[in-house]
């Protein structure tokens, strides 16, 4: 049996522009540091990319040139090698700080939505706290956040 939500609810399954538009003032205050993870990931993609090409140009080179001539040049395979090292290690470290920068934005909004709806909530009425279960806005203010 497949859930079908909650009586008092519709169930949304789609992309609504109307909520990303209402999210928009608590993702605004860190607008910037999301746009340092656009700005991370962009890099960090170029990098990703620059790995097979260092290969290739280690191939196609000195490789090459060892296959036809029976020398191999070391240090131009080691210069290439040191650089697609370098390059690994960059990318990884900015997936590393990608990642643990885009879960901070991430929860920096969760938080502020969530002070936001707590402080709503105490602003409200007894008689709306009557018509609804307290379990249901627990629920909402602390899991259906995120």
């Amino acid at each position: 049996m497949k859930f079908r939500g909650y009586e008092d609810e519709p169930l949304r399954t789609q992309f609504d522009r109307v909520h990303l538009a209402k999210l928009w003032p608590f993702v605004r205050p860190y607008r910037r540091a999301f746009a340092l993870c656009l700005l991370i990931l962009v890099v960090s993609f170029g990098l990703e990319l620059l790995g097979p090409f260092l290969i290739r140009w280690a191939i196609d080179g000195p490789i090459r040139q060892a296959a036809e001539t029976g020398e191999l040049d070391l240090a131009d395979v080691a210069w290439l090698g040191g650089v697609y090292l370098a390059v690994t290690l960059a990318a990884t470290g900015l997936g590393f700080g990608y990642g643990i920068l885009t879960a901070r934005n991430g929860q920096r909004v969760v938080r502020d939505l969530r002070v936001h709806l707590f402080s709503h909530l105490t602003r409200l009425g007894p008689r709306f706290f009557d018509q609804n279960p307290a379990g249901k806005l627990v629920t909402r203010v602390t899991s259906d956040v995120e």
